[in-house]
Protein backbone atom coordinates (compact mmCIF):
# COMPACT_ATOMS: atom_id res chain seq x y z
CA UNK A 1 0.00 0.00 0.00
CA UNK A 2 1.53 3.42 -0.65
CA UNK A 3 0.11 6.64 1.00
CA UNK A 4 -3.54 8.11 0.05
CA UNK A 5 -2.17 10.47 -2.11
CA UNK A 6 1.20 10.46 -3.84
CA UNK A 7 3.05 13.32 -4.94
CA UNK A 8 5.69 13.90 -6.95
CA UNK A 9 7.80 16.45 -9.23
CA UNK A 10 7.37 16.12 -12.58
CA UNK A 11 9.39 18.03 -15.15
CA UNK A 12 7.85 17.74 -19.19
CA UNK A 13 9.95 19.40 -21.13
CA UNK A 14 9.10 21.95 -24.13
CA UNK A 15 10.70 19.51 -26.74
CA UNK A 16 8.08 16.58 -26.71
CA UNK A 17 10.68 14.14 -27.78
CA UNK A 18 12.14 13.98 -24.56
CA UNK A 19 11.36 12.14 -21.63
CA UNK A 20 8.99 13.18 -19.04
CA UNK A 21 10.35 12.79 -15.61
CA UNK A 22 8.93 12.41 -12.72
CA UNK A 23 10.28 12.19 -8.50
CA UNK A 24 8.58 10.34 -6.33
CA UNK A 25 9.86 12.24 -3.04
CA UNK A 26 7.61 9.29 -0.96
CA UNK A 27 10.41 6.81 -1.75
CA UNK A 28 13.13 8.57 -3.41
CA UNK A 29 11.56 6.86 -6.89
CA UNK A 30 13.03 8.88 -10.45
CA UNK A 31 10.56 7.75 -12.83
CA UNK A 32 10.55 8.61 -16.94
CA UNK A 33 8.44 8.33 -19.60
CA UNK A 34 10.03 7.94 -22.82
CA UNK A 35 8.89 6.73 -26.91
CA UNK A 36 11.41 4.30 -28.53
CA UNK A 37 12.66 6.68 -31.16
CA UNK A 38 13.42 8.64 -28.25
CA UNK A 39 15.72 6.80 -25.88
CA UNK A 40 18.73 8.15 -26.95
CA UNK A 41 17.83 11.63 -25.07
CA UNK A 42 17.99 9.58 -21.92
CA UNK A 43 20.51 11.54 -19.74
CA UNK A 44 23.76 9.83 -18.06
CA UNK A 45 21.96 9.77 -14.77
CA UNK A 46 19.80 6.08 -16.49
CA UNK A 47 23.10 4.63 -16.50
CA UNK A 48 22.08 2.59 -13.49
CA UNK A 49 20.73 -0.14 -12.18
CA UNK A 50 16.88 -0.04 -12.67
CA UNK A 51 13.75 -1.60 -13.60
CA UNK A 52 11.43 -0.86 -16.54
CA UNK A 53 8.22 -1.67 -18.23
CA UNK A 54 7.42 -1.63 -21.83
CA UNK A 55 3.84 -0.73 -22.94
CA UNK A 56 2.72 -2.19 -26.06
CA UNK A 57 -0.66 -1.56 -27.83
CA UNK A 58 -3.94 -3.38 -26.53
CA UNK A 59 -4.20 -7.31 -28.01
CA UNK A 60 -7.42 -9.12 -29.39
CA UNK A 61 -8.71 -9.47 -25.72
CA UNK A 62 -8.47 -6.19 -25.20
CA UNK A 63 -5.54 -6.25 -22.68
CA UNK A 64 -2.38 -4.12 -22.44
CA UNK A 65 0.40 -5.91 -23.77
CA UNK A 66 3.46 -5.28 -21.42
CA UNK A 67 7.29 -6.63 -20.93
CA UNK A 68 8.93 -6.07 -17.59
CA UNK A 69 12.27 -6.16 -17.22
CA UNK A 70 15.47 -4.93 -15.37
CA UNK A 71 19.06 -3.60 -16.10
CA UNK A 72 22.08 -2.73 -14.58
CA UNK A 73 22.42 0.34 -17.28
CA UNK A 74 18.78 0.87 -17.67
CA UNK A 75 19.79 3.40 -20.72
CA UNK A 76 21.90 0.93 -22.47
CA UNK A 77 18.83 -1.88 -22.07
CA UNK A 78 16.20 0.31 -23.34
CA UNK A 79 18.43 1.04 -26.64
CA UNK A 80 18.44 -2.64 -27.05
CA UNK A 81 14.43 -2.70 -27.04
CA UNK A 82 14.79 -0.20 -29.33
CA UNK A 83 17.13 -1.91 -32.13
CA UNK A 84 15.57 -4.93 -31.59
CA UNK A 85 12.19 -4.99 -30.20
CA UNK A 86 10.74 -8.01 -29.17
CA UNK A 87 7.40 -6.97 -29.32
CA UNK A 88 5.72 -3.43 -30.81
CA UNK A 89 6.04 -1.19 -27.89
CA UNK A 90 5.15 2.63 -27.75
CA UNK A 91 6.65 3.68 -24.27
CA UNK A 92 8.76 2.81 -21.31
CA UNK A 93 8.49 3.20 -17.73
CA UNK A 94 11.90 3.75 -16.69
CA UNK A 95 12.62 3.29 -12.73
CA UNK A 96 15.81 4.19 -10.82
CA UNK A 97 16.55 5.11 -7.24
CA UNK A 98 17.48 8.95 -6.77
CA UNK A 99 19.75 8.04 -3.85
CA UNK A 100 23.64 8.01 -3.38
CA UNK A 101 23.61 4.10 -3.93
CA UNK A 102 20.85 3.49 -5.68
CA UNK A 103 19.42 -0.01 -6.72
CA UNK A 104 22.02 -2.91 -6.22
CA UNK A 105 21.31 -6.22 -8.82
CA UNK A 106 19.57 -8.22 -5.91
CA UNK A 107 17.07 -5.41 -5.43
CA UNK A 108 15.90 -4.92 -9.14
CA UNK A 109 15.63 -8.87 -9.61
CA UNK A 110 13.13 -8.50 -6.76
CA UNK A 111 11.53 -5.80 -7.81
CA UNK A 112 11.21 -6.95 -11.82
CA UNK A 113 9.50 -9.96 -10.28
CA UNK A 114 6.78 -8.22 -7.82
CA UNK A 115 5.79 -6.27 -10.41
CA UNK A 116 5.72 -8.68 -12.99
CA UNK A 117 3.47 -10.90 -10.53
CA UNK A 118 1.30 -8.04 -9.62
CA UNK A 119 0.90 -6.87 -13.29
CA UNK A 120 0.06 -10.71 -14.43
CA UNK A 121 -3.18 -11.12 -11.77
CA UNK A 122 -4.95 -7.89 -13.89
CA UNK A 123 -7.55 -8.74 -16.72
CA UNK A 124 -6.74 -5.63 -18.68
CA UNK A 125 -2.91 -6.38 -18.76
CA UNK A 126 -1.47 -9.11 -20.65
CA UNK A 127 2.48 -9.79 -19.66
CA UNK A 128 4.54 -10.82 -22.18
CA UNK A 129 8.03 -11.22 -20.12
CA UNK A 130 8.52 -11.15 -16.92
CA UNK A 131 10.04 -13.09 -14.29
CA UNK A 132 7.48 -15.50 -12.67
CA UNK A 133 9.77 -15.61 -8.90
CA UNK A 134 10.89 -13.05 -6.78
CA UNK A 135 14.46 -12.73 -6.20
CA UNK A 136 14.85 -14.12 -2.74
CA UNK A 137 18.83 -13.85 -2.12
CA UNK A 138 17.95 -10.37 -0.28
CA UNK A 139 16.97 -11.00 3.94
CA UNK A 140 13.47 -9.98 4.58
CA UNK A 141 14.44 -6.85 6.10
CA UNK A 142 15.91 -5.75 2.74
CA UNK A 143 12.86 -7.32 0.96
CA UNK A 144 10.01 -5.62 3.12
CA UNK A 145 10.99 -1.49 1.57
CA UNK A 146 10.95 -2.60 -1.40
CA UNK A 147 7.17 -3.78 -1.50
CA UNK A 148 6.96 -0.49 -0.75
CA UNK A 149 8.42 0.90 -3.83
CA UNK A 150 5.83 -1.49 -5.77
CA UNK A 151 2.64 0.22 -5.13
CA UNK A 152 4.73 3.31 -6.28
CA UNK A 153 5.42 2.28 -9.69
CA UNK A 154 1.76 0.76 -10.24
CA UNK A 155 0.23 4.42 -9.64
CA UNK A 156 2.89 5.63 -12.38
CA UNK A 157 1.60 2.99 -14.60
CA UNK A 158 -1.54 3.85 -14.27
CA UNK A 159 -0.74 7.53 -15.32
CA UNK A 160 0.97 5.85 -18.63
CA UNK A 161 -2.52 4.45 -19.02
CA UNK A 162 -2.29 0.47 -17.73
CA UNK A 163 -5.95 -0.41 -15.92
CA UNK A 164 -5.23 -1.21 -12.81
CA UNK A 165 -8.77 -2.07 -11.95
CA UNK A 166 -8.06 -5.87 -11.15
CA UNK A 167 -11.04 -6.56 -9.31
CA UNK A 168 -8.82 -8.89 -6.72
CA UNK A 169 -9.29 -6.58 -4.16
CA UNK A 170 -12.21 -5.98 -3.80
CA UNK A 171 -12.49 -7.76 -0.49
CA UNK A 172 -12.52 -5.06 2.29
CA UNK A 173 -9.32 -5.08 4.78
CA UNK A 174 -11.98 -6.49 7.99
CA UNK A 175 -13.63 -9.75 8.05
CA UNK A 176 -17.54 -9.27 7.35
CA UNK A 177 -19.64 -12.08 8.23
CA UNK A 178 -23.07 -13.03 6.74
CA UNK A 179 -25.78 -13.64 9.02
CA UNK A 180 -29.64 -13.61 8.39
CA UNK A 181 -29.72 -9.88 9.76
CA UNK A 182 -27.17 -8.97 6.80
CA UNK A 183 -23.56 -8.31 6.80
CA UNK A 184 -21.65 -7.68 9.96
CA UNK A 185 -18.07 -6.06 9.93
CA UNK A 186 -15.89 -7.66 12.51
CA UNK A 187 -13.06 -4.52 13.61
CA UNK A 188 -9.33 -5.22 12.99
CA UNK A 189 -6.80 -5.21 9.99
CA UNK A 190 -3.45 -6.58 9.26
CA UNK A 191 -2.18 -3.31 9.79
CA UNK A 192 -3.61 -3.12 13.06
CA UNK A 193 -1.98 -6.04 14.26
CA UNK A 194 1.61 -4.75 13.08
CA UNK A 195 0.24 -1.58 14.81
CA UNK A 196 -0.38 -3.15 17.90
CA UNK A 197 2.63 -5.55 17.98
CA UNK A 198 1.14 -8.28 17.36
CA UNK A 199 2.76 -9.21 13.98
CA UNK A 200 5.76 -8.16 12.88
CA UNK A 201 6.30 -6.60 8.95
CA UNK A 202 8.61 -9.79 7.44
CA UNK A 203 6.66 -12.48 9.39
CA UNK A 204 6.16 -15.64 7.65
CA UNK A 205 2.66 -17.21 7.73
CA UNK A 206 1.56 -20.50 6.29
CA UNK A 207 -1.64 -22.10 6.05
CA UNK A 208 -2.63 -26.04 5.44
CA UNK A 209 -5.88 -27.94 4.72
CA UNK A 210 -6.72 -31.22 2.36
CA UNK A 211 -8.04 -30.03 -0.77
CA UNK A 212 -9.45 -33.14 -2.98
CA UNK A 213 -7.62 -35.94 -1.36
CA UNK A 214 -4.16 -33.94 -1.75
CA UNK A 215 -2.98 -31.69 1.21
CA UNK A 216 -1.75 -28.13 0.70
CA UNK A 217 0.35 -25.46 2.44
CA UNK A 218 1.24 -22.46 1.39
CA UNK A 219 3.20 -19.73 2.60
CA UNK A 220 2.77 -15.70 2.45
CA UNK A 221 4.61 -12.62 3.94
CA UNK A 222 3.83 -9.47 6.31
CA UNK A 223 4.43 -6.26 4.56
CA UNK A 224 5.53 -3.20 6.50
CA UNK A 225 2.18 -1.58 5.00
CA UNK A 226 0.08 -4.63 6.47
CA UNK A 227 -0.75 -6.63 3.47
CA UNK A 228 -0.05 -10.18 2.40
CA UNK A 229 2.16 -10.96 -0.16
CA UNK A 230 1.23 -14.02 -1.57
CA UNK A 231 3.44 -15.53 -4.25
CA UNK A 232 4.43 -11.85 -5.85
CA UNK A 233 1.03 -10.46 -4.83
CA UNK A 234 0.20 -8.20 -2.30
CA UNK A 235 -3.45 -8.49 -0.18
CA UNK A 236 -5.11 -6.58 2.15
CA UNK A 237 -7.67 -8.87 3.21
CA UNK A 238 -6.14 -12.49 4.50
CA UNK A 239 -9.06 -14.09 2.96
CA UNK A 240 -8.30 -13.53 -0.90
CA UNK A 241 -4.98 -15.40 -1.15
CA UNK A 242 -6.50 -18.30 0.59
CA UNK A 243 -8.94 -18.47 -1.67
CA UNK A 244 -6.64 -18.47 -4.98
CA UNK A 245 -3.91 -20.89 -3.24
CA UNK A 246 -6.48 -23.31 -2.20
CA UNK A 247 -8.51 -22.91 -5.24
CA UNK A 248 -12.02 -22.97 -3.37
CA UNK A 249 -15.05 -20.68 -3.76
CA UNK A 250 -14.89 -19.49 0.12
CA UNK A 251 -12.66 -19.41 3.21
CA UNK A 252 -11.59 -17.54 5.73
CA UNK A 253 -8.58 -16.52 5.24
CA UNK A 254 -8.35 -14.83 9.06
CA UNK A 255 -8.78 -18.54 10.36
CA UNK A 256 -6.68 -20.41 7.86
CA UNK A 257 -3.16 -18.44 8.05
CA UNK A 258 -1.52 -18.93 11.12
CA UNK A 259 1.87 -17.79 12.69
CA UNK A 260 5.46 -20.38 13.30
CA UNK A 261 3.37 -20.33 17.00
CA UNK A 262 0.16 -21.91 16.05
CA UNK A 263 -1.64 -18.51 16.04
CA UNK A 264 -4.43 -18.05 13.69
CA UNK A 265 -5.02 -14.05 12.67
CA UNK A 266 -8.10 -14.28 14.69
CA UNK A 267 -6.46 -15.06 17.52
CA UNK A 268 -4.30 -12.24 17.12
CA UNK A 269 -7.20 -10.03 16.23
CA UNK A 270 -8.62 -11.34 19.57
CA UNK A 271 -5.83 -9.52 21.73
CA UNK A 272 -6.28 -5.93 20.03
CA UNK A 273 -6.40 -3.28 22.91
CA UNK A 274 -10.21 -1.79 22.79
CA UNK A 275 -10.38 0.84 20.29
CA UNK A 276 -7.04 -0.11 18.34
CA UNK A 277 -9.00 -1.46 15.70
CA UNK A 278 -9.95 0.19 12.84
Amino acid sequence: MTASVLTAGTQIPADPRAPIRFDFELHALRMAFVEPANVNRLTDEWQQPGVYVLLGKRSAEQATDVYVGMATDLRKRLTAHRRKPKFPWWRAVAVVRDTTTGFDSAQIGYLEGRLAQELRVLPGVNVREGMSTMDVTLPTFARSPLDEFVGTVLEALRIAGVDLQSGAEDDPESETVTSGRGHTMIPGTIKDLLGAGLLDAGSRLVAEREVGGKQIRLECEVSASGELIFEGVAYRNPTRPAVLGFDLKSTNGWVAWKTDGGKTLADLRDQLPPGSAS
